[in-house]
């Protein structure tokens, strides 16, 4: 064999492996919590949003700030499926069967899980056992409504958002979607029902950065 031969040779051999390696570096592995463990807000980054709840939560509006005629939602967008086993949120303070939580899909509307009314307790996490599906890369909302009025806060929140004059509307290269952020919603309800069908929502009324918004739910799959 001619030494320009066993050169040539080389030359591919060497350039397979250079594309194998490019292709190892370039095939993104899934983080841990992918499939098994997702905040219900925005991209569904649970580390994320537990440290907002630690580190910079505020008081959430009170039962008579949410009124029992307006649910509150935030989108959210799971980067995988996932099977749905458990639902949790961390309460501060004590009420009784007032809160309800809920999901729907955005593309359909549809409503996909109900909580009906729960009780919170001071410091604790409510837990609840569900079953349902979410699939991956697919908008759905996650919605808080109260059955009636008071003046407990059970929840502290992340803050309002300052709002697209900061970063500008969600469809804008730096809009809220772009950048993960969450976005809010509100629609009508009677007495904290949630209907069937999502109604269309309208724009949430925050004022921007002043107040709380809804609670951070997360979003288990079971272990086994």
């Amino acid at each position: 064999m001619s030494l320009s031969t066993r050169l040539d040779n080389l030359a591919v051999r060497v350039g397979a492996e250079i594309k194998s390696l490019r292709a190892s570096v370039n095939t993104a592995v899934a983080p841990a919590w992918h499939g098994k463990l997702y905040a219900a807000r925005g991209s569904c980054e649970p580390h994320r949003w537990a440290s907002a709840i630690d580190m910079s939560s505020v008081s959430a509006p009170t039962f008579s700030h949410l009124t029992p005629t307006v649910a509150r939602c935030v989108k959210f967008r799971p980067p995988a499926e996932m099977s749905v086993t458990g639902f949790h949120v961390y309460a501060v303070a004590a009420s009784s069967a007032i809160s309800r939580f809920a999901i729907y899909r955005a593309s359909t509307g549809a409503l996909v899980w109900d909580s009906d009314a729960q009780a919170t307790a001071t410091n604790a996490w409510l837990s609840l056992v569900t079953n349902f599906a979410l699939a991956a890369n697919t908008d759905y909302w996650f919605c808080f409504s109260v059955n009636t009025n008071g003046a407990t806060a059970p929840f502290r929140t992340p803050p309002a958002p300052l709002g697209t004059n900061q970063y500008g509307a969600d469809a804008a290269p730096l809009g809220g979607n772009a950048l993960g952020l969450p976005v809010f919603a509100q629609f009508a309800v009677a007495a904290g029902v949630f209907p069937a069908i999502l109604p269309p929502p309208a724009a949430a009324a925050y004022a921007g950065g002043a107040t709380g918004t809804l609670p951070v739910a997360f979003l288990s799959a079971s272990s086994s």
